[in-house]
């Protein structure tokens, strides 16, 4: 501790850093392997993590999205993915190789452009594997939904009355709950961080 080389989780939250960055480093490393823990480390985590709850979050919009895709191509990167990540984790915990699927899985699945059931397959494989990873944002509730949507449509409201106070303490509520709101211009998308 006195070499400056050991860090608290507690201490690396209050620097900023969000825990399940900070489980995306432990994770990464094989448990029996040393670990190259530093804070640039840590941001390249996070950054993994968005890009994971980015996809999760584009496929099951686009399971909701009108018309579909051809579905036996993305089985079969859906079922190739489960298959590795299987393996991986049933080889010792291989942490790395079953993130080096989720990886390849994602690049396959985004190729392959899934829309309506084909795009539900390719999210539900994404939260099973999380069963494991623990990265993801839980499922929300319907009312939980409901209640954002609805801020959502009252910050819009506030916007286009150019009251933007009330917009912005709106946009800071949904922050203050994880919630990222982006004007686009086919109107306002929110996600959870």
């Amino acid at each position: 501790k006195s070499l400056g080389n050991f860090y608290t989780v507690r201490d690396l939250v209050a620097e900023g850093f969000d825990p399940i960055a900070i489980r995306y480093v432990l994770i990464s490393a094989h448990y029996r392997a040393p670990l190259n823990f530093t804070k640039e480390g840590l941001k390249a985590a996070w950054e993994s993590v968005v890009r994971i709850r980015n996809f999760v979050r584009r496929m099951e919009e686009a399971s909701a999205a009108e018309g579909a895709s051809d579905y036996d191509p993305v089985k079969a990167v859906v079922e190739e993915f489960s298959k590795k990540f299987e393996e991986a984790v049933d080889d010792d915990l291989n942490m790395s190789r079953a993130l080096a699927a989720v990886f390849d899985f994602m690049r396959e699945a985004n190729k392959l452009e899934p829309k309506g059931e084909a795009a539900g397959e390719a999210a539900r494989a994404m939260r099973k594997a999380d069963e494991i990873l623990g990265i993801l944002v839980p499922e929300s509730s319907a009312e939980d939904d409901a209640e954002i949507e609805a801020l959502v449509r009252e910050r819009e409201e506030a916007r286009r009355a150019r009251d933007f106070a009330k917009a912005d303490r709106i946009r800071d509520e949904l922050a203050s709950r994880g919630i990222v709101v982006e004007d686009t211009k086919e109107g306002p998308r929110w996600y959870r961080k």
